[in-house]
């Protein structure tokens, strides 16, 4: 919720910046008499700019419809890009934090199995089994609860044995793992339909559907 709230900062102050600097040419294109050397420069100066964004350029023939569609046109392009480019740090953001956290609790549980084998082998192969099942859970939108026991049934058996439990450490590790992965997915959710009206994109492509408890 905090990484959402300042990217949504972010957006607002970066779009108000960009917003003022194209009001002010515009609006300077407004004021200047046709045939002038200033109107001439502030027509090259938003071509400079802002050409990229218009299919075709803005010349002194340039009829006032014609003015005020390359500024909207601009304007909503603006929304756009800004909109990504803060989509993607947040997101970039919030997916550091979860691996961060990911990695610690995989360690944590890696450690927990020390008490029931020194098999380093076995050892990386069922946490590479761990990773692999929570992920695929996860996009096929089955609950971290579930998840959670179905991980403790079918791989960590290979590390505690037959008919023993798993202790409280490996436990609260692998939890903690889970809840991890699906918190990051719904962060990043969240981050994508707020700005999925901006950029015109389906806020739930690429991330499957997370159910957490």
């Amino acid at each position: 919720q905090k990484t959402l709230q300042e990217s949504t900062k972010s957006y607002d102050a970066e779009l108000l910046k960009e917003q003022r600097s194209l009001n002010d040419l515009y609006g300077a294109l407004n004021r200047a008499k046709e045939g002038t050397e200033a109107r001439r420069k502030i027509i090259a100066l938003i071509n400079s700019q802002y050409g990229k964004y218009l299919s075709s350029m803005l010349t002194e023939k340039s009829t006032a419809d014609e003015i005020k569609k390359s500024y909207d046109k601009i304007n909503e392009s603006l929304r756009e890009n800004i909109a990504l480019k803060t989509q993607k740090e947040a997101i970039d953001k919030i997916q550091a934090q979860g691996i961060e956290e990911q990695a610690s609790q995989l360690q944590n549980l890696r450690d927990s199995f020390g008490e029931y084998t020194d098999n380093s082998a076995l050892i990386e192969t069922v946490i590479g089994q761990v990773v692999s099942k929570v992920d695929a859970a996860q996009r096929e939108g089955v609950s971290n609860i579930k998840v959670l026991y179905d991980v403790q049934r079918e791989l960590l058996g290979a590390i505690v044995g037959g008919g023993k439990e798993v202790s409280e450490d490996m436990a609260n590790a692998l939890d903690a793992y889970i809840r991890s992965v699906y918190g990051t997915a719904v962060a990043i959710q969240g981050v994508k339909k707020k700005y999925s009206p901006l950029i015109g994109k389906d806020a739930d492509e690429g991330t499957g559907t997370t159910t957490t408890t």
